[in-house]
């Protein structure tokens, strides 16, 4: 009974230490680590504009919108429906 009990709480820290891994933050590709919200406005302000079916730039941008609390905020015209 004490095998079980001793493999049971191996496998808890293993699945408990793999979590905490696959949810951790990830800092090496993240642009909020490496610049500032400003920055990192202007260089998807600058993304949008010369591509502007860029949908990954748009997201960012309003990632950024949202981090600054400005959420009416939009460099673009939003969506409407087309033939109606």
């Amino acid at each position: 009974m004490a095998m079980r009990k001793s493999r049971r709480e191996i496998w808890v820290a293993i699945g408990t230490a793999v979590y905490l891994v696959a949810c951790a933050p990830a800092t090496e590709d993240t642009p909020a680590a490496e610049e500032s919200l400003s920055a990192r406005q202007e260089h998807y302000l600058r993304q949008v504009t010369e591509d502007p079916a860029d949908v990954e730039a748009h997201f960012e941008l309003g990632q950024v919108y949202y981090e600054q609390q400005r959420y009416a905020r939009s460099p673009c015209r939003p969506f409407t429906r087309r033939g109606s």
